[in-house]
């Protein structure tokens, strides 16, 4: 007698043994295929919210050492304007590139007057902000206007801390290189 058909007339011998192992195993695999695909979107949205909605895209490009020592002396790890064309040109070689484009962190104090906290931003090129955001949650605010250059787009927690409406002014300080203030 071959194992295969004593294996075959124990199935049958215990069908009900039998079918609970196969509903087992069914399960096991439906399980295992769903949580890959939850895995999956889970991911997949992770990367879609870093690249369009936090505007990180594929590749960041500084000096080295700036996350080490960038918070106390920010201006030496500063890329200049030659340094930027440069790695534009280089970027912009490689057909897969579709958009360079430069970022400056900032921080400081914000007030509207009556009320004043600390802030964290990111000065970005409008026009490029827009190509990176692309249809990206457009339920979502944010949006600069290239058309007012000297704007800035607040999360909504922090404009309602402050009482900012749409279109109302606020004033923001902060250390610009030489150590001024800018408002």
């Amino acid at each position: 007698m071959t194992y295969i058909k004593l294996g075959l007339r124990n199935i049958l011998k215990h069908r009900r043994r039998s079918i609970m192992t196969i509903l087992a195993v069914a399960l096991g695999y439906a399980a295992i295929n769903l949580f890959y695909g939850y895995i999956h979107s889970v991911y997949g949205g992770l990367a879609d919210q870093a690249i369009r909605g936090e505007r990180l895209g594929h590749l960041t490009i500084m000096k080295r050492g700036l996350l080490l020592g960038g918070k106390l002396e920010p201006e030496k790890y500063l890329l200049s304007k030659q340094q930027l064309e440069r790695i534009t040109a280089l970027a912009l070689q490689d057909p897969a590139v579709q958009l360079v484009t430069p970022r400056l962190a900032v921080s400081g104090i914000i007030s509207n007057g009556k009320v004043s906290t600390i802030f964290i931003g990111e000065g970005m090129v409008p026009k490029d902000l827009a190509t990176l955001r692309g249809d990206f949650r457009p339920d979502r605010g944010g949006v600069l206007d290239p058309k007012q250059p000297n704007t800035a787009a607040f999360a909504s927690d922090l404009a309602e801390m402050l009482g900012l409406a749409r279109g109302a002014t606020a004033v923001a300080i902060t250390s610009t290189v030489e150590g001024l203030t800018i408002r």
